[in-house]
């Protein structure tokens, strides 16, 4: 099975659930609890596949990145729509502006030193993987801002737990109390990204499963954080 197409497909739907599970709590979609919506991500994408594969002929050359991909679009519409009648009033595009900015320079920054240093890497990773490195960049920039300046709360056990150690350091008076959690992200994905470009035993489906599933733990909570700064 060819992998190319399916990680950059899931991303509106990782964008979709991301809204969905900040307006569960801001006014809209009490239907769901926000962990449920994981597993309604999962579970959409699932049955999007399964069906576009069904239904494909040469008379419908329709493919099921194709179907996810406009599907998940269709959805973050609809989400969109949703959550902009929840918040009424007018939003606050500063902070998300900056952390967009700021996100896609690193992003660009990181991936030109990998394709100068690991050409290889960048070249079986592809797009997915710098959709993956943009996440979580934007994950760590958001929760900066949100934690450091916006006085958020962390929600993540362990990330919480790391945050509050980190606030014990001499350093975090200079440094804030989100600068170890950013360097152990950053670290940790840019592993991800040289690991699934290298390793040889990987077919191109599962390294755009790895690099997906890796994408929606930092794009989901980023997207999360930049509702709630519109709200700020």
């Amino acid at each position: 099975m060819s992998g190319h197409g399916y990680g950059p497909s899931f991303v509106p739907w990782m964008v979709a659930v991301a809204m969905l599970s900040t307006g569960s709590r801001i006014g809209f979609g009490h239907t769901f609890a926000g962990s449920t919506l994981y597993v309604v991500l999962g579970a959409g994408v699932a049955v999007v596949s399964t069906l576009s594969r069904s239904l494909r002929s040469d008379r419908i050359p329709i493919t099921p990145p194709t179907v996810i991909m406009t599907s998940g679009v269709l959805l973050v519409i609809a989400a969109a729509s949703s959550l902009s009648r929840s918040i009424g009033g007018p939003a606050s595009l500063f902070w998300p502006t900056i952390s967009i900015g700021a996100a896609v320079l690193l992003t660009f920054g990181v991936w030109a030193l990998l394709e100068r240093r690991r050409p290889a890497v960048t070249r079986r990773t592809g797009l997915a993987g710098g959709i993956l490195l943009f996440g979580q960049l934007l994950d760590a920039i958001t929760t900066i801002i949100g934690i450091d300046i916006l006085g958020f709360y962390e929600q993540v056990t362990l990330s919480r737990l790391l945050i509050n150690v980190t606030a014990s350091l001499p350093v975090t008076p200079f440094l804030g109390t989100t600068w170890l959690f950013v360097l152990l992200k950053g670290g940790l994905t840019v592993g991800i990204v040289v690991w699934t470009g290298t390793a040889h035993d990987l077919t191109s489906f599962e390294r755009q499963m790895i690099l997906s599933i890796a994408t929606a733990t930092g794009l989901i909570p980023a997207v999360n954080n930049l509702v709630l700064q519109l709200l700020s």
